[in-house]
């Protein structure tokens, strides 16, 4: 019960601090840049190469858990195809 309660609390901080996406910023589009531009060149890199980046063992994780057949249940690529 007081997981429950706790993650519940959570949940609405963080949706109190969600930033409303209608807001007016005093930034021009061109002074908006990606987090990658603030990476280390090293980090870069990483995050460049398919096979060193370890964010892409997660991707190929969720593709073949959209491939599979969960409980009682047909897998996602078998009604969302492409």
């Amino acid at each position: 019960m007081e997981r429950l309660l706790c993650a519940a609390l959570l949940l609405v901080a963080a949706c109190e601090r969600v930033p409303d996406p209608q807001a007016k910023t005093d930034l021009a589009s061109s002074d908006i840049r990606s987090g990658y531009h603030f990476l280390t060149p090293d980090t870069q890199r990483l995050q460049d190469d398919a096979f060193e980046n370890p964010g892409y063992l997660w991707v190929d994780r969720g593709a073949a858990l959209f491939e599979t057949n969960q409980k009682d249940a047909p897998s996602c690529g078998s009604c969302h195809e492409n």
